[in-house]
């Protein structure tokens, strides 16, 4: 099973529900451009990223959080000879809400998100975790472990391309084909 994180996270972020998995499954951590293993790259696009990911990965069942669920859809339209099963979680084909799409973030929202990365990338991450697990019953343990798997060192303009990626990916017209 290839693990595709989310945006701000390292390839390590599954904590306990790795170790749940890993006793069914061979596991195959990824990570998002600059944001653990792989290099980071000027203004990537979420299919170069898919691409790399293919080349990379072995095929089978992907399981991809939020971009990275995005990332698997992408895949499976790329190559899906190599995509057994997707699992996805906390995924959305589009992030912003649109007119045909209110399901997602509002973009008022999202520049505001946008804004405070500019301005303090840790802070915003924290605060984004504790958004994901927000009304969890097991909020604290699942909180520490984003923050320990967490990208060490998160560089401004690495978390912007990939807020750039969830701004203008719209994945929808996909969803039929798979």
């Amino acid at each position: 099973m290839n693990l595709i994180p989310g945006w701000g996270m390292g390839p390590r972020c599954w904590g306990p529900m790795a170790e749940k998995l890993e006793t069914r499954y061979r596991l195959q951590y990824s990570s998002l451009p600059g944001h653990g293993v792989l290099a980071p790259r000027p203004a990537w696009q979420l299919s170069d990223v898919a691409a790399q990911l293919l080349a990379e990965l072995p095929a089978g069942v992907w399981l991809g959080w939020s971009l990275g669920a995005q990332l698997a859809l992408q895949l499976a339209r790329l190559a899906p000879e190599r995509v057994r099963a997707l699992v996805l979680l906390g995924a959305t084909p589009r992030f912003l809400r649109a007119s045909d799409w209110p399901h997602a973030m509002a973009p008022a929202v999202f520049d505001a998100f946008k804004t405070s990365c500019r301005e303090d990338p840790i802070r915003t991450l924290r605060r984004f975790q504790a958004l994901q697990v927000k009304d969890s019953d097991h909020a604290a343990p699942v909180l520490r472990s984003l923050r320990q798997n967490r990208i060490a060192e998160p560089e401004c303009e690495i978390l912007a391309d990939a807020l750039a990626v969830l701004q203008e990916t719209d994945l929808r017209p996909l969803l039929a084909q798979l």
